[in-house]
């Protein structure tokens, strides 16, 4: 290992994707106060500047082992270090724009090359695609077929930012040949929608489990199964009031501070769900086999964080008063019966579900509604 200086780390780092590609292997990555320093250097070594040397082969395949064996130890999730992998992959993309003299600001570029990277996933696996093709037209005249048109959001750059859009594209992991375009690997597409996905859900680990069980409890009483849920949360702090007002073994200055984080928490559950609303979480189905990789991804991440298991919990159970978080719910209550969460005992009656997989799934001594 004396030549480690020598040797090609990008083409070490591709090769090491290549592996976990070819053997379906999913590391597992936490990152802890004592892992995250050599977490830090194995990515560092991973994503060196490429250098021209072809040599020392034996010694590039000793280091692939090694960080196998390393990240297995360290008993990480493939999500934790392919989001590391890509930030750094567009850092570095970044900086040699910026080196061949591009004037980049640097937080707007790198927010667009993360909607741009995500969106292009997310409209791919939508059209169940891993490869697109697209043929730059001429300026005067097109011939562009409707069902093609979502491909200029991506690959024009003939308009009035087809310029910026190409230096985006650049930095992406989409590479091309010819008019054919791709992520560098298909994992990186189904990776991007679960980390997207994430990003959304992720406000909900603030969120304290028993309010949550309290507004599950109250909406579960409730007769109109025809109702704005949005409406229904911002009435809800009359109604738990009520019943609130009723304990006598606590004192008034504890009932107000419990109530006011009550309050709180409707608010920050609100923001969320007007999020869901429009997210595509509530338009795609999930649970389906194109997707099953993504979820995967999704659920390494979140398999340790039980309140954002609680709050997928709260989404089915939303749709018993709201039929417009149907598909949420249904793909809330498919990745919890994937994660193998205990759904024994729970009030399901009137739920509405749709179009999604419970298969494997554990509803024993639970109440269920017609539907499910």
């Amino acid at each position: 290992m004396q030549n480690l200086e020598k040797l090609n780390y990008q083409e070490i780092a591709f090769k090491f994707w290549n592996k976990i590609e070819e053997n379906s292997t999913l590391i597992k990555v936490q990152t802890t106060q004592e892992n995250i320093g050599l977490k830090t250097q194995l990515l560092k070594i991973l994503q060196q500047p490429l250098l021209e040397l072809d040599y020392l082969l034996d010694e590039r395949e000793a280091v692939i082992e090694v960080v196998i064996d390393a990240i297995k130890e360290l008993n990480l999730t493939s999500y934790d270090f392919y989001d590391e992998f890509i930030n750094q992959h567009h850092e570095k993309q970044i900086e040699k724009l910026r080196k061949l003299g591009k004037s980049i600001n640097i937080d707007r570029f790198l927010h667009d090359l993360k909607k741009y990277s995500t969106n292009l996933a997310k409209a791919m696996s939508m059209n169940e695609m891993t490869q697109v093709q697209f043929q730059q037209q001429g300026l005067l005249y097109k011939e562009e077929k409707e069902k093609e048109k979502w491909l200029n959001d991506f690959f024009n750059d003939d308009d009035q930012f087809g310029s910026y859009r190409k230096d985006i594209r650049s930095c992406s992991l989409v590479q091309s040949n010819g008019a054919n375009f791709q992520f560098t690997y298909k994992s990186i597409q189904e990776f991007l929608i679960a980390a997207d996905l994430y990003e959304v859900l992720v406000i909900s680990k603030d969120f304290d489990i028993q309010i949550l069980n309290t507004i599950i409890e109250i909406l579960s009483k409730e007769n109109n199964q025809d109702q704005d849920c949005l409406q229904f949360l911002e009435k809800i702090d009359v109604k738990y009031s009520q019943t609130f007002n009723q304990i006598e073994n606590i004192s008034l200055f504890e009932k107000l501070k419990q109530f006011d984080m009550f309050k709180k928490t409707i608010n920050l559950i609100t923001r969320l769900i007007e999020t869901i609303k429009q997210h595509d979480i509530n338009s795609v189905n999930y649970s389906t086999e194109i997707y099953a990789e993504t979820r995967q991804y999704f659920i390494k991440k979140i398999s340790q964080e039980v309140r954002i298991s609680e709050f997928l919990k709260f989404l089915v159970h939303l749709t018993k008063i709201d039929n417009l978080f149907i598909i949420s719910g249904s793909n809330a209550i498919n990745i919890l019966v994937e994660m193998q969460v205990d759904l024994t005992n729970q009030n399901f009656e009137n739920i509405r579900i749709s179009n999604t997989s419970l298969f494997g799934g554990n509803f024993s001594k639970c109440k269920l509604s017609r539907q499910f």
